[in-house]
């Protein structure tokens, strides 16, 4: 089980710093800290931002057919 949840972390992790690099570096630190407050989103704020989108995305891939 053990294995399983650092896999999980390491997947996430994996994603968070496309996601931290496109939000600092394409987006401007000036915009950031104008419309959002911040200046730098950093790799706990990217992860974060991945599960959080994840969960309204719906966070299954799955579907079942009636």
């Amino acid at each position: 089980m053990l294995k399983f949840i650092a896999l999980i972390f390491v997947i996430a992790a994996i994603f968070a710093y496309p996601t931290m690099w496109i939000v600092n570096y394409l987006f401007s630190a000036t915009v950031l800290t104008l419309v959002f407050g911040i200046s730098k989103l950093t790799f706990w704020k990217a992860l974060a931002l991945n599960w959080f989108l994840g969960l309204l995305r719906g966070g299954s891939t799955s579907s079942s057919k009636s």
